[in-house]
């Protein structure tokens, strides 16, 4: 499983759960931010960026969000 540099990921409980017998993941860790090398980070920022575009629109109403 390929993941990045966040905390959780390196926590000592997530490489102990990884390495059972019964689960037997091989973790391999990216290197640190590389949305080019991440599909999933160039989803996630769009979706960021159209959520503020709306959330501007909301607030230029004044309307509850």
């Amino acid at each position: 499983m390929f993941w990045d540099g966040a905390r959780i990921h390196n926590s000592e409980e997530t490489r102990n759960f990884a390495s059972r017998d019964d689960i037997n993941i091989e973790l391999c860790y990216n290197i640190r931010y590389r949305p080019d090398l991440n599909p999933c980070e160039l989803l996630f920022r769009r979706a960021k960026h159209e959520y503020s575009k709306e959330l501007e629109k909301l607030k230029a109403l004044n309307h509850p969000w």
